[in-house]
This record gives structure tokens, sequence and C-alpha cells, in this order.
């Protein structure tokens, strides 16, 4: 996935760049907003919650950042055009954008999730994503540096399954978000423009909360995890910083839990065992009659 390019950020200079996240009025977005205003980039932050976006953006001002709130649903694709034409008209460009939002859904079987969570989690979680890429990618090619970058929020559960917690339909989103990042990164080297994914572990964020609150059928969304799921909880500022690095050097993947590359390996070997079972079964498989 490597190409020869100059990334705009390889200087880990994001002073006067303008910056564009989305989920940012908490949790990993948040965090990013205020790491990207201490550094002193001018941040558009991006929320579906239009009172906590509007007070996140009066948190950050008060510090002497230059920041802008924008109420706007990521699954909106229309509304997402409109928000990356009004963040090109405050700002006059866009250099970074993070397509951080995102809900879950863990814990019930998935022959028991209802058929509006089903779209409304790959509304948000897939197209979210696409419709971030699409809305500012015009922008990012046309900002006059020669050079931007994309930042996809996926998750630790987009590389592999905890069979116990009922997490299908939540890795299944986030897995879609990987090869769409990979996708995209091939098809903008061109444009020096560089695309991570994200791939977070356990963060301190209002995930759960959030995911709840804005439900379609409201109530609780996560359930059944183990009591000390919120020990040992890293902060949405360390995740910020981890993921400022990655994009300053144009990490295809930005991993927050490095750890968790032997959970990642035993789901793989269930794949290659797969092919090693088919690659022995298939000679013994009687051909199909000719023209049947």
């Amino acid at each position: 996935m490597s190409q020869t390019r100059q990334p705009l950020f390889a200087d880990a200079d994001f002073a006067d760049k303008v910056v564009f996240v989305t989920g940012a009025a908490s949790g990993i977005g948040n965090g990013l907003a205020r790491a990207l205003a201490r550094r002193g980039a001018r941040v558009a932050i991006a929320d579906v919650r239009a009172e906590a976006i509007e007070q996140a953006a009066h948190d950050l001002r008060d510090t002497g950042a230059v920041v802008e709130p924008f109420a706007v649903d990521v699954a909106d694709r229309e509304a997402m055009m409109a928000c990356a034409a009004s963040v090109a008209e405050r700002f006059g460009a866009v250099h970074l954008v993070i397509n951080n939002a995102g809900i879950a859904q863990v814990g019930t079987p998935l022959d028991q999730v209802d058929e509006r969570t089903y779209r409304w989690m790959f509304d948000v979680n897939v197209h979210g994503v696409t419709n971030g890429m699409a809305a500012f990618t015009p922008y990012l090619r046309s900002n006059g540096t020669g050079g931007g970058h994309i930042v996809n929020v996926s998750s630790i559960a987009g590389l592999f399954l905890v069979p116990e917690w009922h997490i299908g339909l939540y890795s299944s989103t986030k897995m879609a978000v990987i090869p769409l990042s990979l996708g995209m990164r091939l098809a903008l080297a061109p444009s020096n423009i560089g695309v991570s994914v994200v791939c977070p572990g356990r963060i301190w964020s209002e995930l759960r909360s959030n995911s709840a609150s804005l439900a379609p059928g409201g109530g609780a969304l996560v359930s059944n995890l183990p009591d000390d799921i919120d020990e040992d909880v890293m902060s949405a500022a360390q995740a910020a910083e981890i993921i400022l690095h990655g994009v300053t050097n144009d990490r295809a993947f930005i991993l927050t839990h490095p750890d968790h590359a032997t959970d990642v390996a035993e789901y793989h070997k269930l794949i290659e065992d797969e092919f090693a079972y088919w690659k022995s079964a298939l000679p013994d498989i009687p051909a199909a009659p000719k023209g049947g």
C-alpha cells in the first residue's frame, strides 16, 4: 500500500491548517479537536447533537482556538455536502478530514437485532464515512497546498471478533471501513492525499450513552459486557496523540492498542484453517456433469 508521495503533514506542522472532525462533541473526536487546536489548527467540528457541539465549540474558544461548530447527521449525504461547502466558505480551504462519528450495538445476538438498528448502524458507521470522503475530497484536492489527509475511524473490532460479546453487527460496519479506507488511499495517492484508518481499542468516550439516546428504537444498545470493561481504558487525549502521530507518518493503519495483535492473528488463523480444509477437500468433491 506504499506510494511515493510528499505527505502534507510530514513535518508535524498543523498550524493554520483547516481540519474537519465529525463526532467531535465528545470522545476521540473531541480529543482530536483539542489536540489540533493546541497545534494551531483552525478546526471545524461536527456532531449530530446540536447543543453538545455548540458547547464543545464554546469550550474550545475559551482556549483561544479558531473553531466553527456544525450540527450535521453524517448519514445524510446532502447535509454533508452542504456542510463541506460551508466549511470551505468559512475557512477557504480544507487540509485534514477526520471521519470519526460512530455508534455501537453490542451484546444482542444478531437474530434479535431489529431491522431499523441494522440500517442505522450501516448508515452512520459506513455511509457516514463514505459521505465524509465524498463531500470533502474535492476541497482537499483544491486547497492550494498540493496535498491533504483523511482519517477514518474504524475499531479494533474491525480486525477481529469477540464471540461472547455478540459484536457481529458492530464489527461488520467497522470492518467495512477498512477496505473503503485502503481503497481510497490508493485512489487519492496521485493527488498527494493520504488516507489512514484508525482501529482503536477501548477509549474513554460516551459511545454507549450516545448510541442509546440516538437509537431509532431507543434504549440501551450495548449490553452483556464484562464488569471490568471500563478498567484500564485509554483517554481520548492519548488516543488523539497517537492518531496525529499516524497522520504525520502517513500510516495506512493507526493502532492505539498493538497488544491486540495476538487476537487478530487468532482470528485470521480461523481463515487460514478454512483455506487448508478446502485445499484438501476440493479434489475429493465430484465434478459436476458437463452442461449441468
